[in-house]
């Protein structure tokens, strides 16, 4: 109950615990109200919660990136994010996505980035390499790139890092302008070998596509090799020379029949700038644990970000590969940790207001405790001081009734028990005053009773 509101007898232990609360609010309210302040501004500052969705440009809806896509799909649902793919016609579209801010996310291919650099996007992760495949048809052995004079060549649709590294390719071989251009890559590629309509088409995919699956396990087609392999290596830094092993693609019918030199492009996952730092965490586990491409090029997984053709790593990501996953993301589900860890900000005004509120206000409750006790002692002390001085002796009734009402108050007043020492001390010091006053006024009636002058001289003296 609040100090100076009368009490119900008999004082139930639920009063008791409600006076209580009401006297623990009263003194820490304003506390309280100053931590809230502080949570709402640090609130204001703090990142928002990460999007329940997130789109991710992938490429031909029959290539590697689109398939490991779907497996990134499964895995961020499990988290409760929504993974939206974005079938593309390559990583050129994609980087074009990326930069307009269409899709937050993409599998982009070494190579594709402008070198002058790339301006809100960040790289996350090198993912795996992706071998140039340059398929003819015919059996007869395959004369390197030169083979390709007077041929029609298939060299990826417009929009896809095939393109631009098949032309890089038929450019510095002196090729430019001396075969026969077929706009066509992907599946189209593939039917335009089948039917006679292109005698060689480009390739950029892992060893795993069925696309590649389809030209290889099937006669009438060759694999051009790049027996200078470290030429176009030590020319493009994002070209990396790996051999095809005999039988790597099918061991029973032992194709290829000898090791292959080829060269590879190396795929990274890029984002844009404005990606929330909790979802590229969740990322890159989620590619982590889909796997990659294994043991055919001695890849094992992903691996940190590259620092390639202008793309800067995003911090987190390094922190990822040089820590792994956060304490919170490796057991806890990925909406409570990201929770977590937005609340992290909200401790600095806990502690910087809650420390000094800790030394301040057990003082701060002591005083305004003694205070209200101290209270009826100044008016006691003034009635007091009054009349021992013998200063007021017509107001003595008047003071008598204003001690005895200061005493009716104090009996229906409740104070915290570790007070009662103080409280109990004010009763016994009213009483105590009271009676003086009494003696006063008695004597001042018999005064007057006998001689009809009132005296002057206090009671005690």
């Amino acid at each position: 109950m609040p100090w100076g509101r009368p009490s119900r007898e008999p004082v139930s232990v639920e009063e008791q615990l409600r006076v209580r609360r009401m006297i623990w609010l009263r003194f820490w309210g304003p506390s309280l109200t100053v931590l809230l302040l502080g949570f709402a501004l640090a609130f204001y500052f703090m990142q928002p919660a990460p999007p329940k969705s997130l789109v991710l440009a992938t490429g031909d809806p029959e290539g590697a990136y689109h398939a490991y896509a779907l497996r990134y799909r499964a895995l961020m649902a499990k988290e409760g994010i929504d993974l939206e793919l974005r079938p593309t016609a390559g990583a050129m579209e994609n980087l074009a996505l990326l930069r307009t801010g269409q899709v937050s996310v993409a599998f982009v291919q070494g190579g594709t980035t402008e070198r002058s650099g790339e301006p809100g996007l960040e790289s996350l992760a090198s993912l795996f390499l992706e071998p140039v495949w340059v398929i003819v048809r015919g059996t007869d052995e395959a004369d390197g790139l030169a083979g390709l004079r007077g041929q029609r060549v298939a060299i990826g649709e417009s929009g896809s890092g095939t393109r631009l590294i098949a032309e890089t390719f038929l450019r510095d071989n002196g090729l430019e302008g001396a075969y026969t251009l077929v706009d066509a890559g992907g599946r189209e590629a593939v039917e335009a070998l089948r039917s006679g309509s292109a005698d060689a088409a480009f390739f950029v995919t892992a060893p795993t596509s069925p696309l590649l699956r389809e030209l290889t396990n099937g006669d009438g087609f060759r694999l051009v090799p790049f027996p200078r392999q470290r030429a176009y290596a030590a020319r493009y830094p994002y070209l990396a020379p790996v051999t095809l092993g005999e039988g790597t693609l099918d061991l029973a019918r032992n194709i290829p029949p000898t090791d292959i030199p080829l060269v590879a492009a190396r795929s990274m996952l890029v984002a844009h700038e404005d990606l929330h730092p909790a979802l590229v965490t969740l990322l890159l586990k989620v590619a982590k644990e889909s796997g990659a491409p294994r043991g055919v090029f001695g890849t094992a997984g992903i691996a940190p970000p590259p620092q390639l053709d202008g793309l800067s790593p995003r911090r987190e990501a390094l922190r990822f590969f040089a820590m792994g996953p956060s304490i919170l993301q490796r057991y806890l589900p990925f909406w409570a940790a990201a929770l977590i860890d937005q609340l992290k900000i909200m401790l600095l005004p806990l502690i910087t207001l809650l420390l000094p509120l800790t030394k301040i206000g057990p003082p701060i409750y002591v005083w305004r405790t003694r205070f209200k006790i101290y209270r009826w002692y100044r008016i006691l002390h003034a009635i007091d001081q009054v009349h021992k001085r013998g200063l007021s002796p017509k107001t003595i009734d008047a003071d008598i009734a204003r001690v005895r009402a200061l005493e009716k108050e104090l009996t229906e007043i409740h104070v915290p028990l570790s007070y009662m020492t103080e409280f109990y001390d004010l009763h016994i010091h009213i009483s105590y005053v009271l009676r003086r006053l009494q003696e006063m006024a008695e004597k001042r009636r018999r005064a007057e009773a006998g001689d009809g002058q009132t005296p002057t001289e206090p009671a005690d003296r």
